[in-house]
């Protein structure tokens, strides 16, 4: 006699004993069928203190954190000097680019440069010569005007230069060398490291095209994917720890939205000073102690999941009763109920899933 002849046989049986079509449908079983089924029970062990929340969770970036390196015009890359994963410090060189328009834009600097120093020139000697009448009003009018497009000019095509990479100090020593580079090196914005590499030397980019980005090094995320029906127990005043990790941190975003594969939302926490030991892209075990009750550590084979919701069967004098539970945190040895157990009851430790099957069958028919 198979299984599944069994589990019929015995959901025949249960209906004539569960009761009322809306009760809470109780599964009664003999000790020889419950023997067949490989049946084992088993008491909840409490654990002290209040309910603590062990979940993995991933080490991120935050996005305020992060820089783009790019080329601000078309070039070829002649040098990289920093690969994935390497720390950078600000000023630092990071990548080489030749081009034929930083040459343009270095000469068009130049030549407006030099136009402002003549208009200045100029007029400083009208506005002398109005001082003394030697010249009429409307002239000096002029040179002013001249003065000030000259200005405009100058800082236009300074501005350029600054977007295309090139520093202030850069751009004196342009001023007063009047010597042209075709090739210009974009320096690191920040301390920190590089997260991605994304170009190769000798390759022709186009403007804005991503080159490299930076993290700083001092900020870092937690994100968890914490049971939603425990989001009510987190407040933007709680902190994550992580073990081996001095410090902790600050829950700065809880989830509205929730995750509809795993039935979790998302929880944000910020390290005030980002350890050392923690790297983006890192899974840890980030615990949090909460405000439940009472929590219990039971078998790993006792709960089991349906629609959403964790349930452990629970003996009673009614027969097998499926009680909605609230899972903390899992491992491959225990599983941390936080809310849904005494203390006092027996639940099912083994043949968990043969009862589900019952169990699902004798919902089905009610």
């Amino acid at each position: 006699m198979n299984i599944h002849f069994q589990i019929a046989c015995l959901v025949f049986g249960i209906l004539l004993l569960a009761g009322p079509v809306n009760a809470q449908p109780a599964l009664v079983l003999s000790a020889a069928e419950t023997e067949r089924l490989g049946i084992e029970f088993a008491q909840a062990v409490p654990v002290g203190g209040d309910a603590d929340l062990a979940l993995p969770a991933r080490v991120t970036v935050p996005p305020m954190a992060m820089s783009a390196v790019s080329a601000a015009f078309a070039a070829e890359i002649e040098r990289l000097w920093k690969a994935s994963g390497e720390s950078v410090t600000a000023g630092e060189p990071l990548v080489r680019l030749r081009s034929p328009e930083l040459i343009t834009a270095q000469g068009e600097f130049l030549r407006h440069h030099a136009a402002l120093a003549l208009q200045r020139s100029a007029h400083a000697r009208d506005e002398a010569l109005a001082a003394v009448g030697a010249i009429a009003e409307r002239r000096l009018e002029e040179t002013s005007a001249a003065l000030r497009e000259a200005r405009v000019n100058t800082a236009a095509s300074r501005a350029r230069l600054q977007a295309l990479g090139m520093t202030d100090t850069q751009l004196d020593v342009l001023a007063r060398s009047g010597k042209l580079h075709d090739s210009l090196d974009l320096l690191a914005p920040h301390d920190g490291y590089v997260l991605e590499k994304f170009a190769e030397v000798g390759q022709r980019v186009d403007a804005m095209t991503l080159i490299y980005r930076l993290a700083r090094a001092d900020r870092l995320w937690l994100e968890v994917r914490a049971p939603a029906e425990r989001a009510v127990e987190f407040s933007n005043t709680q902190q994550l720890f992580v073990d081996g990790t001095p410090g902790a941190a600050t829950i700065s975003h809880i989830g509205y939205d929730v995750d509809t594969m795993d039935n979790t939302i998302l929880i944000r926490a910020e390290f005030a000073t980002a350890p050392a030991a923690l790297r983006p892209g890192q899974f840890v075990m980030a615990r949090w102690q909460g405000s439940g009750g009472r929590t219990f550590e039971v078998p790993p084979k006792a709960p089991f999941r349906h629609a959403g919701q964790d349930y452990v069967f629970v003996r009673t004098d009614a027969g097998l009763l499926a009680r909605p539970v609230t899972v903390s945190s899992r491992t491959s040895e225990r599983v941390r109920i936080g809310d849904g157990l005494n203390g006092d009851e027996h639940i099912v430790s083994a043949g968990t899933a043969a009862l589900k099957a019952l169990w699902l069958s004798l919902q089905e028919q009610r």
